[in-house]
């Protein structure tokens, strides 16, 4: 029970009934957590169950050893060199199987760092040579014949035993083929003999190939030729654990900048052949940036080493951000005499980081605007109400202009608070599905009505095109919005287009947009021939009250809500824009499932005075609760006032036989609505309340249970609007103003 292996006893059907202490330690279990469970448990996942049934089944009938992965209790996968024998009865019956392992699992991980090590590094410097089971040489590259001055076809069909120089001795060999026959990896130093005779020091990892069926049919042999590079060779080995095996870039040049030295990974990332830049000046081919180039060129001969981002171009001219890792290679008189970079493509990371990062600016300025629009929604709501009373007690045609001035003011306001938040907040509105050509029809046709004789319009929207499901007027509004744009963008003229099409959003270009998602989409497109946009101003034109336009021309909030409208509909935008070339929007909405489209229609609530009901009115805010207590008188309503909720519940308790409707605004100090609400439900549960916020998702926290309000509506209001919604509360209709 005491030694150090772990030692394992089953039957016959692979049952636990014996485990020592060092099997306890190294696994996690309590004995009385195996005893009696099959041994299944202990393996990492379903192959290695089967492969592990397959060796005890061999084990039954003798003595079997080899490597195994288990896994601990905690789930930790490791590796065990396991060794079984079968227990005999007295009469040589088998009755048990006994095994013994060993943790092997670190030095598993050192030899497949080493493995993965060299089969990274060595297959874009090293000779390579792939054998059949015979160990027949099926194929070798250029780097083969350097070192051994043999081509492929001199090779081919023949065992590697032309390069033997007999300086070895036959066990070495015996040992070698034993090793790969049995289906491990092989690695060492051989003294080998080159085609001209001569002899080099080659060392070499030999690795099996296997099947699918599990069974080995070739070899491959990574070779080097380490006699006189061994140092060298030493430093490479060291910055290459740096690599990203199937992306990065690796090419070597001498200290005059010539490239002596360029990987397939190179090839991949920059478009050059190795043929194409060996020779040249890394400078001219990457495009440095000069003054950068030379810091770090100081830095590198100071440190030996250095590492950081550069900006790099394609041989197509395409822009590359990498993240550069360069290394001084010194020769055997420790001068510098090449530099060794390893690059990795980082564009798409960065592109990423920067959606990111805006993605949270808008969120933080969203933040921000709507708790201004708050505020400005409970200025703009007494005024929009004192217009409506002036109004009705001016019959002055002067008086009458000047108060429509004012409500046309304030409603714009008003207007312009509901985008801020809209931006702010984001929309919760009734979607539909619609057939979007009808739509955008409608709107091309008031471009072509409105828009200058000087911008040609062009449009295409197939009848094939996939419905969405929409608010059919943000999408409206989202088309006006990006068709107004694109007009102020050519004050000269030109060709505003208009194109619908279907597109199947994949894997690939969700990596490209991190607002995408994979699905179907209704693409539009919204593209004019004007002055484009600079990268600086792309990066902000969705922040609300951003505007290139002179004072007095525009608020800045048209692309704000265009993202918003989208964002709200699960969709994304991609801008394409240059200066002097114009800009294209594409607006990407998810198509829907169903292809039957329903239409929208609103029903008009008339208004209607009241007959002295009492109201009582619960509002912070002074101005709003006065001029709302007018209106009511206006229409015939009787009115008492609270300041904040905790008033509210006294006023309640005075009036209560009275009362018949409770407006209260959800924001308020001492108590707020939600607790006004809950406190008037417990007095009277069948109390009628309308709330009110000029926040526009406050519908959001409103409780559906047992104190549910009967309506809503969002500030600023108008008298209409107002005296609808409590003409519908007061006849038992419930409702929420949108």
């Amino acid at each position: 029970r005491s030694i150090g292996e772990c030692v394992i006893i089953t039957d016959l059907d692979n049952n636990i009934f014996f485990v020592n202490e060092a099997f306890c330690t190294t696994y996690g279990y309590e004995p009385r957590e195996v005893l009696g469970k099959n041994i299944s448990i202990l393996h990492s996942s379903d192959g290695d169950r089967v492969v592990s049934s397959q060796i005890l089944d061999d084990a039954k009938k003798g003595n079997w050893r080899g490597e195994l992965l288990n896994r601990k209790k905690s789930g930790e996968e490791f590796y065990i060199n396991l060794s079984t024998s079968v227990i005999l009865n007295d009469k040589g019956e088998s009755i048990a199987l006994i095994g013994v392992a060993q943790d092997i699992s670190e030095r598993k991980k050192i030899q497949e760092l080493q493995l993965l090590f060299l089969t990274a590094f060595e297959t874009a410097v090293n000779g390579i040579v792939i054998t059949n089971i015979n160990g027949d040489i099926i194929w070798a590259n250029n780097a083969f014949t350097n070192m051994t001055g043999y081509t492929l076809q001199e090779v081919k069909g023949k065992n590697p035993r032309v390069l033997k120089s007999n300086k070895q001795s036959k066990e070495l060999y015996k040992n070698l083929w034993e090793t790969i026959l049995s289906g491990r990896s092989w690695r060492g130093e051989l003294t080998n003999k080159r085609k001209d005779g001569s002899l080099y020091i080659d060392e070499m990892t030999i690795t099996p190939v296997r099947n699918e069926q599990n069974l080995v049919t070739h070899f491959v042999a990574i070779k080097q030729d380490v006699t006189q590079q061994a140092q060298s060779l030493e430093q490479i080995k060291e910055q290459a654990m740096l690599l990203a095996e199937a992306h990065d870039a690796i090419f070597v040049r001498g200290m005059d900048q010539r490239i002596l030295y360029w990987n397939k990974g190179a090839e991949r990332m920059y478009g050059w052949s190795a043929a194409e830049v060996i020779g040249k000046d890394a400078r001219e081919v990457l495009y440095y940036e000069k003054a950068k180039h030379d810091d770090v060129f100081v830095q590198l001969l100071k440190d030996g080493m250095y590492s950081g981002e550069f900006l790099h171009y394609t041989k197509e001219g395409k822009e590359l951000t990498v993240d550069a890792r360069i290394s001084l290679i010194y020769d055997e008189q420790k001068n510098p005499k090449s530099m060794m970079s390893i690059n990795t493509d980082i564009t798409e990371k960065k592109n990423l980081e920067y959606q990111f990062l805006r993605t949270q600016r808008l969120d933080s300025l969203g933040t921000l605007a709507g708790g201004i629009a708050h505020d400005l929604n409970n200025v703009l709501a007494p005024i929009m109400l004192a217009v409506e009373i002036l109004k009705r007690s001016y019959v002055n045609e002067n008086m009458q202009k000047v108060l429509e001035s004012v409500e046309s003011s304030a409603r714009r306001g008003s207007e312009i608070v509901k985008q801020i938040l809209t931006f702010a907040r984001g929309l919760e509105t009734q979607k539909i599905l619609i057939q979007p050509r009808h739509l955008v029809k409608e709107v091309v046709g008031i471009f072509k009505e409105t828009f200058p004789r000087s911008i040609n319009i062009v449009s295409d929207i197939p009848n094939s095109t996939w419905t969405i499901m929409v608010d059919p007027t943000h999408f409206h509004q989202l088309i006006m919005n990006l068709g107004v744009n694109a007009r102020d963008a050519m004050p000269n003229g030109g060709t505003l287009s208009i194109i619908a099409s279907n597109e199947v959003i994949d894997e690939q270009y969700t990596r490209m947009n991190i607002d995408a998602k994979v699905g179907r989409y209704a693409r539009f497109s919204v593209t004019d021939t004007g002055v484009g946009m600079s990268k600086q101003i792309l990066d902000h034109i969705f922040e609300p009250f951003f505007t290139t336009k002179e004072i007095g021309k525009g608020t800045g909030l048209g692309l704000s809500t265009v993202y918003t409208i989208v964002k709200s509909h699960k969709g994304f935008i991609d801008i394409q824009s240059d200066i002097g070339k114009g800009t294209a929007f594409n607006i990407f909405l998810p198509a829907s499932e169903s292809t039957s489209v329903e239409s929208s229609e609103k029903s008009i609530t008339t208004i209607s005075s009241g007959n002295g009901e009492l109201i009582l009115i619960v509002d912070d805010e002074d101005s709003i609760r006065e001029v709302t207590k007018r209106t009511f008188e206006a229409f015939n309503y009787t009115v008492v006032t609270a300041s904040d909720g905790a008033e509210g519940v006294a006023r309640y308790a005075e009036h209560q036989d009275k009362i018949v409707l409770v407006i209260t605004d959800m924001m308020m100090p001492v108590m707020d609505g939600h607790h006004l609400i809950m406190a008037l439900r417990k007095m009277n549960p069948t109390v009628k309340i309308i709330a009110s916020s000029g926040l526009i998702d406050a519908t959001k926290d409103i409780d559906h249970g047992e104190n549910a309000v009967n309506g809503f509506i969002h500030k600023p209001y108008n008298a209409k609007k107002l005296m609808s919604l409590v003409a519908s509360v007061l006849q038992g209709t419930p409702s929420v103003d949108l």
